[in-house]
């Protein structure tokens, strides 16, 4: 569709789509870490010493 000629206003309206959908998708994923953390599900290892 928007390959095919789809008027200016129309491409325009479906990349502000895919902006906010990014957008939430990038939100929700800091979420979720700051979740993870907070619970101690997600932590990094101490190095061994060598």
């Amino acid at each position: 569709m928007l390959l095919g000629g789809a008027s200016p206003v129309l491409a325009g309206a479906v990349q502000l789509f895919v902006l906010i959908a990014l957008m939430a998708v990038q939100a929700v994923a800091v979420a979720l870490t700051v979740e993870l953390v907070s619970r101690g599900r997600l932590h990094r290892e101490e190095p061994s010493p060598s």
